[in-house]
């Protein structure tokens, strides 16, 4: 694994490279375009729904591949778990549902849900409480 923390487009080049993978061949098993993949390894944000696939496939930290005020060292007391459940719930049900969410709103619904669900002492349903509570949070952002 490489080192977490450090900025993610030095490493997806670096590792797809030590691979010996084109970025079309690598784009399309992660299911982008060349061009979106050039735009990673160009310090464009990465979907957060194609971290966990990016990370798996190149030996990349998760961490590594969120923007740095996810990193363990920002969040190191953080039920990291229960954060990365969060994370990946927030942007599947964004891409399944067609919301939008600026960056800002979304680090506040992430923020929101973390506080929430943290204070629940089972995570039992995690899945139905994250849909509510974006429910919610999408009703009151609109309002």
């Amino acid at each position: 694994m490489i080192k977490e923390g450090t900025h993610h487009f030095n490493l997806l080049k670096v590792k797809r490279l030590k691979l010996g993978l084109s970025q079309s061949a690598l784009a399309k098993k992660i299911g982008v375009s060349q061009q979106h993949w050039d735009r990673y390894e160009k310090g464009y944000p990465i979907p957060l729904d194609k971290v966990i696939s990016i990370s798996d496939l190149l030996g990349i930290s998760k961490w590594a591949l969120l923007p740095p005020e996810f990193t363990p060292q920002s969040i190191g007391y953080l039920n990291k778990t229960l954060l990365s459940e969060i994370i990946i719930s927030i942007e599947n049900l964004i891409i399944e549902k067609k919301l939008q969410f600026s960056p800002e709103n979304k680090a506040r619904l992430i923020i929101l849900l973390y506080e929430k669900l943290s204070k629940r002492s089972s995570n039992d349903n995690i899945q139905q409480n994250i849909r509510s509570l974006i429910a919610d949070f999408s009703l009151d952002q609109s309002a």
